[in-house]
């Protein structure tokens, strides 16, 4: 009967343990920039000056992007042009808006019913990234320390090997990890069928002539571990 297939192999799992990380780096960047443009927002709040401006294009409007709105408006008695860099489905030439503008730099314009939407999306991200993250990190642990209780306190099995196969499925560094197929029959004649993680092995680095090492637990037998590394060939 072929039972559960073991989970990954060492290399399958630091290569998850790497991209869990990289979530949890991604979901902190993020976090600090959407700090950084919260206070960005109230420092503009805090000293913007309105004007009312008038929209006079839509620069780079495509079916995809709503494009860039530039705009005329007041400051201290002179018109000026400008880009806004939020824009909503509503926005057409000719039309009129209050937009809010920093005094010491008149060409940063804003809408301030727009400010906070981008720090919100970074929050956003952020919590998808970390989220994603530490479920990556915290299912990589639990399956190592799994391989781990049975390396050390599991029934050990040395089986034949039936084949090997290369998983299209999965790559990385443009290589596909190989899953073996084994095979170990008790002296009542009853065959018991394993089956591997991902090992990132090419298969002809897998000796098909040597047993390979297969770790049960005894009180589940449905919870397994097949080592690859104990069928690699070396030089």
């Amino acid at each position: 009967m072929l039972q559960r297939k073991s989970r990954g192999s060492k290399h399958e799992n630091r290569f998850v343990f790497l991209f869990g990380w990289l979530f949890v780096f991604a979901g902190l960047v993020c976090l600090v920039l959407g700090i950084l443009e919260v206070v960005q927002t109230r420092r503009f709040k805090a000293i913007a000056q309105p004007s009312q401006a008038v929209i006079l294009s839509i620069r780079d409007k495509t079916e995809e992007s709503l494009g860039t709105p530039v705009i005329a408006y007041v400051v201290d008695g002179v018109t000026r042009t400008g880009e806004l860099y939020s824009v909503s489905g509503d926005m057409v030439p000719g039309m009129r808006l209050v937009v809010h503008f920093d005094p010491a730099n008149p060409s940063d314009v804003r809408i301030l019913d727009h400010e906070g939407i981008m720090a919100f999306g970074l929050f956003l991200m952020s919590a998808v990234y970390l989220f994603f993250g530490a479920a990556v990190i915290v299912v990589r642990n639990r399956s190592r320390r799994r391989v781990e209780h049975l390396l050390a306190r599991g029934q050990r099995y040395e089986a034949r090997i039936v084949r090997v196969d290369t998983d299209e499925d999965k790559v990385m560094d443009g290589r596909h990890p190989v899953v073996i197929t084994c095979e170990t029959t008790d002296a009542r004649g009853r065959t018991r069928t394993f089956r591997s993680g991902s090992i990132w092995r090419r298969p002809d680095e897998i000796d098909q002539n040597r047993k390979v090492l297969v770790y049960v637990d005894i009180a589940n037998p449905y919870n397994y571990y097949v080592d690859g590394d104990s069928v690699i060939k070396h030089s």
